[in-house]
């Protein structure tokens, strides 16, 4: 299994983030945008169900404690995950409106933030893995299914050329398999399943 990478961008006291972590909370807001890509909101709002058409509305009572917040979830095409997260300094703050307008202008940068993480990630992937003709070709009959012997017969060589490739692809992919190989190397853009030589 691969490892989830966080990039966490948040405006959060040093009380708040404190707060955070004993209570856990990073977690449920984390679980939240690894399976969702609509804005939550959360914390100490009033009348929460009434400014529900921009977010959705995460409630516990963990979350309670907390001022008045929003996070937006960020997904990368290589399974990058990412939050933004704002807050208002005080979590009895009658004046709430203002937070909702920010929070709603805020949601209009989401795509261009979707696009400037996928060019970031993936063109740093493929600038610093460079698969061979040999990888790719290897890896790209992998994805069809076929075994090392049949890509080896395929490739008119041996076998064991064939691991030595697939190894190879793995390694520069800093996959742990030849199956976590074919997802990264399809999910940043460096092989096309469906494309034989």
């Amino acid at each position: 299994m691969t490892k989830i990478e966080q990039i966490k961008l948040t405006n959060f006291c040093e009380e708040n983030k404190k707060k955070i972590r004993e209570n856990a909370i990073h977690k449920l807001i984390i679980n939240y945008c690894q399976s969702n890509r609509i804005p939550a909101l959360w914390g100490n709002v009033h009348n929460p169900r009434q400014n529900h058409y921009y977010f959705n509305y995460i409630s516990d009572r963990k979350l309670r404690t907390m001022p008045p917040s929003f996070t937006i979830p960020i997904h990368s095409s290589i399974g990058k995950t990412g939050t933004i997260s704002f807050s208002l300094c005080e979590k009895n703050n009658n004046d709430q409106s203002l937070f909702f307008y920010a929070a709603s202008l805020v949601q209009t940068v989401i795509p261009y933030l979707h696009d400037k993480i996928d060019d970031a990630t993936v063109t740093n992937k493929v600038d610093t893995c460079n698969l061979t003709k040999r990888e790719t070709e290897t890896l790209t009959w992998a994805t069809e299914g076929k075994s090392a012997w049949e890509i080896s017969r395929i490739l008119s060589c041996s076998e064991r050329t064939v691991t030595f490739h697939l190894q190879n692809a793995c390694n520069k992919l800093g996959a742990s398999n030849k199956y976590q190989a074919i997802s990264k190397g399809i999910l940043s853009g460096m092989i096309f399943p469906n494309t034989p030589y």
